[in-house]
């Protein structure tokens, strides 16, 4: 669908999703641009509440959807574009924005892993006007499959090619899968630089950066991500290669970073040392360890000598105080806890998926799981910073893990396994509406309708604003007909 109408209380991107949801609640998002497009004109005309909208907006919505195509290469207009059509391949679409006063032919191609390509292109429109980068994030691109992200990104890059923009000015950035996929583009059309937020590695060794290889890697990673340690192991490998990379800092989870955060990344890449240096300034006013690890970076990959300097000294000083030494040991030791637990889990969670496929019990069930989160919520509620920051970073890789396994259950039809795993996903997040609604769905795979309507009222009762989102929900077709679960929908 191409335009985007806004009708009250909810927005509507072409993907067909309410801003802001989870990217699990996407019933459409890999369905072609028309049908996608022709389901959406349907719900429109036949007057479903879900739209809330006046007869004339009504009318005016679907006037809107039926306008002709925008196209990339014949109407990159400036400002902000929701739903842009390949010229190269009408199957894919991007969102777009243009910075009014750009004469430069630079881009920054972003991949998405949950197919919300409106989220950072609306997210850093300001970054964009600042430095003269044109934003481009197709919808075709998310987490799984590799090849649809391929896809997209060979229709993005030969349109940018005819329009003239240099490769080297162009660079690829993505969030946790996306971050993976933007590094294996750059590595496959040779363009200008990275810039990695919260995942390293590619999804394939061949797609690795490798000695001479004239690009700049930046990563961007919060001290609370499940992702941290895997940057500072694939920073490694990349001064191996001996290509120039920096990893920026901030106290944070798994998340696209603020603004101001991904600044400085722009910064890196156009080696800007002045706003660089006083952001390590302001890093080490409120948290001196996190100060420290910034001024390390920088010394590790200004290209300018003088501020190089001045970084080194700074490292070299801070690394002096006694207090900022014994912070930085307590940190090593956590990391290296870390590490031990990480392998810990993921040999339980193996043994625990393999027992299931087998139908025998685990010593590995619910209650291990429990007794284990019990201990990691303990260690995140410590004041204990450095055990807090380590006990977030398992419970975040933890959540990935264990929805990875589920999705992979879901996927072999094994409805009662994926039922099982995401029963311990509600013991770390009792509280989530994603995950009481996952659970939902899978118990209707499993063809137990009563206990897929029990968890959809749980997950309604948290959020009751997921019921309308549920009005369209192909999903759930298999269980509207039941009379527990129909009067929800009155």
């Amino acid at each position: 669908m191409l335009i985007t109408p806004r009708c009250k209380t909810y927005e509507f991107c072409s993907s067909g999703l309410i801003s802001g949801w989870p990217v699990s609640f996407i019933p459409y998002r890999n369905s072609s641009l028309l049908t996608a497009k022709s389901r959406f004109l349907a719900a429109l005309t036949s007057g479903s509440s879900l739209f809330n909208c006046s007869s004339l907006m009504h009318v005016a919505c679907i006037f809107l959807v039926l306008l002709p195509e925008l196209v990339l290469g014949q109407s990159v207009k400036p400002g902000f574009q929701d739903s842009v059509i390949s010229r190269s391949d009408a199957e894919e679409y991007y969102a777009i924005y243009k910075p009014a006063t750009q004469d430069s032919r630079k881009a920054i191609l972003f991949f998405e892993p949950g197919g919300r390509a409106f989220l950072p292109v609306n997210k850093y429109q300001s970054l964009a006007d600042k430095f003269g980068y044109t934003l481009i994030c197709p919808y075709g691109s998310s987490n799984g499959a590799f090849e649809p992200t391929l896809k997209a990104a060979e229709a993005m890059v030969n349109e940018l090619d005819e329009l003239g923009f240099e490769r080297s000015s162009v660079l690829t950035s993505g969030f946790s899968g996306g971050a993976r996929a933007a590094t294996a583009v750059q590595q496959l059309y040779d363009l200008g630089g990275v810039i990695a937020v919260a995942g390293a590695r590619p999804p394939r060794e061949d797609l690795y950066p490798t000695h001479g290889d004239e690009m700049r890697y930046t990563a961007i990673v919060g001290t609370r991500d499940m992702n941290m340690l895997e940057h500072e192991k694939f920073q490694e490998y990349l001064e191996s290669q001996e290509i120039n990379n920096a990893i920026i800092y901030y106290e944070a989870g798994h998340q696209w970073p603020p603004v101001e955060v991904y600044e400085q990344a722009l910064n890196w890449q156009e080696q800007l040392p002045d706003p660089l240096i006083a952001y390590a300034d302001s890093l080490q006013k409120t948290d001196s360890y996190l100060g420290w690890l910034q001024w390390d970076q920088w010394a590790r990959s200004f290209e300018n000598e003088k501020a190089q300097s001045k970084a080194t000294q700074k490292v070299s000083s801070l690394a002096e105080e006694t207090e900022l030494a014994k912070i930085i040991n307590q940190q090593n030791a956590a990391r290296e806890r870390q590490f031990n637990l990480r392998t810990k889990y993921e040999s339980a969670l193996e043994q625990l998926r393999l027992d299931l496929f087998q139908d025998k019990p685990s010593a590995f069930d619910q209650g291990w799981w429990s007794t284990e989160f019990r201990r990691l919520r303990k260690w995140s509620d410590a004041d204990d910073i450095p055990l807090s920051q380590m006990a977030d970073r398992l419970i975040d890789g933890l959540r990935g893990a264990i929805y990875v396994n589920t999705r992979e259950a879901v996927e072999y039809n094994q409805f009662d396994n994926a039922v099982y795993l995401n029963s311990i996903m509600l013991l770390l997040y009792p509280k989530s509406v994603l995950f009481h609604f996952h659970q939902s769905i899978y118990w209707a795979g499993a063809g137990n309708k009563s206990k897929s309507s029990s968890y959809l009222k749980k997950a309604t009762k948290l959020n009751p604003e997921l019921l309308e989102r549920m009005k369209l929900g192909p999903e759930y077709n298999v269980i509207r007909d039941n009379s527990d679960y129909a009067h929800l929908f009155r």
